[in-house]
């Protein structure tokens, strides 16, 4: 039961450092996109080359296999670990992709909690 609490209280800490990180990337992303969207005009300028390297989250082959990414049938391919520029509307897709992941992810562990909370009032 104490390793239970434990893994419990992990995927909080995993949460909350998962929040800190998303709040340092939206304050470093927030000045060079303001920048570039008054130099714009104000508009959403899609083809803008933007700086991006993808993570490497494992060190097998099969996290090694570039990142494929299509826009309404425009795709390209980032190799974990390089640093390229892409377009934006790539960056803006992967950063989506990501969101839904970790909603995902949310939804998992509290489905888990609710069951778990059933299984011990049974």
């Amino acid at each position: 039961m104490a390793e239970k609490k434990a893994k419990e209280v992990g995927s909080e800490e995993l949460l909350a450092e998962i929040e800190k990180l998303k709040a340092e990337l939206a304050k470093a992303q927030t000045a060079p996109v303001a920048a570039s969207a008054e130099s714009a005009g104000g508009s959403y300028n899609g083809d803008e080359l933007v700086d991006y390297m993808a993570p490497i989250i494992g060190a097998g082959d099969q996290e090694m296999k570039p990142v494929f990414v299509c826009v309404n049938g425009e795709s390209c391919a980032i190799k974990p670990g390089v640093p390229v520029r892409v377009k934006r509307k790539f960056l803006d897709a992967l950063e989506h992709a990501n969101d839904q992941r970790l909603a995902a992810w949310r939804y998992m562990q509290e489905q888990q909690s609710r069951g778990r909370k059933a299984l011990s009032e049974m």
